[in-house]
């Protein structure tokens, strides 16, 4: 006994001395991770503040990091929108970083931008003209235009796809191109356009309507058209006759149990003899026959001939009814698998 409790002490302590030690390994993976990630680990927040954000991209570009400082001047478009009062100047800084990377349409765009943002920058339009002498011999400038204000046209800039205000004019080569098109309430479609030389403005659908298919009246598919009035009587007078039928079915239930406490209060705690016994019972099958059943017969009518009518005007307004005199033809299909019992199957035009 000693023994046992000798070792099961041991075993505890061994587990406390694991657990221990996967706590300080844990402890020290931490530490390790926050030093090397301290920003990221404490949860620093993003510095949103477009000049500190413009000061490192003007510092990347200085270094030659010419795709990461568009990204980080994208980033003050993306957060501050184009109504930003210094738009026009990030538009002239990335139409620059795109002319040094000779990614001629997406420096354009840019310097377009520029200088549709701010038309005295005398050098963003020079720069624009240069980039169009390099864009003319092989590419086609187009109008595209969302059919909604609030939709965006989403075109890959460098590898990586830019959101951009519609309308926008883009230069393409001649061919097939395919352009997102974004909504904020419908998602993003895409839509494939041909671009070939003198191409005409482009309209992209934002937003599809439901598609409603048109159907005359005189059809044979349109049912209002063609559902008389018989019909809608017939319905009616169904629905009125299930309506009555439950009526009356709950007065049945209520004089039952009306006669039922009437009896429970009479005999319920009395003590009868066999002839007496026969003599009440004889008694309350003669009040439910008198005063049960004949409403009950009654409800049990009115929801048969309810649901017939309205079967039966359902089916007629449905697929029965003719039209323009045709007459009306049934097909008895024979259905089921070999073997079974044999079943039909009843076709009625529509």
């Amino acid at each position: 006994m000693g023994s046992s409790r000798k070792s099961e002490g041991s075993l505890a302590a061994s587990a406390v001395e694991v657990a221990r030690s996967a706590a300080l390994g844990l402890a020290a993976w931490l530490a390790a991770l926050l030093a090397c990630h301290p920003a990221s680990a404490l949860g620093e927040p993003f510095d949103p503040d477009p000049s500190a954000l413009n000061q490192k991209a003007i510092e990347l570009s200085r270094e030659g990091a010419l795709t990461e400082a568009i990204d980080v001047w994208w980033t003050i478009l993306d957060s501050e929108g184009e109504g930003y009062k210094y738009a026009a100047v990030v538009h002239r800084n990335i139409g620059r970083n795109f002319q040094k990377l000779e990614l001629w349409a997406e420096a354009w765009y840019h310097l377009d931008r520029c200088v549709r943002l701010d038309a005295s920058d005398v050098k963003c339009a020079q720069w624009r003209m240069d980039v169009e002498e390099k864009l003319l011999p092989g590419h086609v400038r187009v109008l595209l235009q969302a059919d909604a204000a609030e939709c965006r046209l989403v075109l890959e800039e460098a590898g990586a796809e830019r959101s951009l205000p519609s309308p926008v004019e883009w230069w393409f080569v001649r061919g097939a191109h395919k352009v997102l098109v974004s909504d904020p309430i419908a998602g993003t479609r895409s839509e494939i356009i041909e671009v070939a030389e003198n191409a005409p403005p482009r309209v992209l659908t934002c937003r599809q309507e439901a598609f409603v298919p048109a159907v005359e009246p005189s059809v044979r598919s349109s049912w209002l058209g063609r559902v008389e009035f018989r019909d809608w009587l017939l319905v009616g007078g169904g629905v009125a006759a299930l309506l009555a039928g439950g009526a009356t079915w709950w007065v049945a239930s209520s004089r039952l149990d009306d006669l039922d406490a009437d009896f429970e209060t009479r005999y319920g705690d009395a003590a009868l003899t066999m002839a007496q016994y026969l003599e009440v019972e004889r008694e309350w099958e003669s009040g439910v026959d008198d005063r049960v059943e004949p409403w009950e017969r009654a409800s049990y009518v009115l929801w048969g001939v309810g649901g017939a009518a309205l079967a039966t005007g359902a089916v007629l307004a449905a697929v029965l009814t003719p039209e323009d005199g045709e007459a009306l033809s049934v097909t008895v299909v024979p259905a089921g698998p070999a073997g079974e019992p044999p079943s039909f199957l009843l076709e009625f035009p529509f």
